[in-house]
């Protein structure tokens, strides 16, 4: 890949946030990909990356994974989003008063759907971004920032650069009057690949009392089903999801790096909004 600074990237990004949302930040990350990465080749990126997998490393990397994956990943969250109103008064509140944690963050793409769906709303949000990839979670966090910076309210980021099972049990702690939202974007389908300890993080999140609200997506494989029933079984606590679907085909348009051309295809995937309410953590549920 060409000389491409990651302080440079992340500037144009943070200003295609402020000037346009996500469709302009996209198009801002394929003109550089484009631009300076000229030798991509899709098979040595996921074979280095173990199909994304790995904790990115290079800036080349966090630029060809929002190339490849950004727009899909995008696409399904904001689509799950727009599910709640019809089950959920979670995100309907005035003001929006919301702790949320983004497990295996990325680049922040769930963080930002979220953020895009509150854009006309008041909030009071705490963003906390968990990803083992430092150079994605700084990528993370100033896009999250920048883009916060459009709503109406207050948002404040804390970044955690660590496994999805490493993280302190001081975390799990909600402020007075608000609700946790749990972002789980393509983790739970790795969850079963021994990557982390899914069983550890959610005795943690059982263990903080109050409204939970868990929303994931994953890609419509076999190990996003094992890793779905997983969570289901160890935090749902026999509720029922508000809503669970795993053949919701969105129409979506983005740069096919193997055909080297934008195509618009139909993405499948599984979705799943969960809610539960804590009122103490039980003796057992200790991490």
């Amino acid at each position: 890949m060409q000389h491409y600074p990651l302080s440079q990237m992340i500037a144009e990004g943070r200003q295609a946030l402020v000037s346009g949302g996500f469709d302009l930040f996209y198009q801002t990350q394929l003109k550089a990909f484009l631009q300076h990465h000229t030798a991509f080749n899709y098979g040595d990126f996921a074979n280095t990356t173990n199909r994304a997998t790995r904790p990115l490393t290079t800036t080349g990397d966090l630029l060809a994974y929002n190339t490849c994956y950004a727009a899909d990943h995008f696409a399904r969250f904001s689509h799950l989003l727009g599910q709640l109103p019809k089950s959920s008064k979670t995100l309907c509140d005035a003001p929006v008063c919301l702790s949320v944690f983004d497990y295996g963050c990325g680049q922040g793409l769930a963080s930002l759907a979220l953020l895009t769906h509150l854009q006309d709303r008041e909030v009071d949000l705490v963003m906390h971004l968990i990803e083992p990839s430092e150079m994605a979670l700084q990528a993370a966090a100033q896009y999250v920032q920048a883009f916060a910076s459009t709503l109406h309210g207050q948002v404040r980021v804390q970044t955690y650069a660590c496994g999805l099972d490493q993280l302190p049990d001081t975390l799990f702690v909600l402020p007075a009057g608000h609700t946790a939202v749990h972002l789980f974007s393509n983790v739970l389908d790795v969850s079963c690949l021994g990557l982390f300890d899914l069983s550890r993080l959610t005795r943690q999140m059982s263990s903080m009392c109050g409204k939970h609200l868990c929303l994931a997506v994953g890609p419509d494989f076999s190990n996003s089903q094992i890793g779905f029933d997983a969570f289901k079984q160890q935090f749902a606590a026999g509720q029922a999801p508000l809503f669970e679907c795993n053949d919701w085909p969105l129409q979506v348009t983005s740069y096919r790096c193997v055909q080297r051309r934008m195509d618009t295809r139909v993405v499948n995937g599984r979705y799943m909004a969960l809610v539960r309410t804590i009122a103490q953590p039980l003796s057992s549920e200790v991490a």
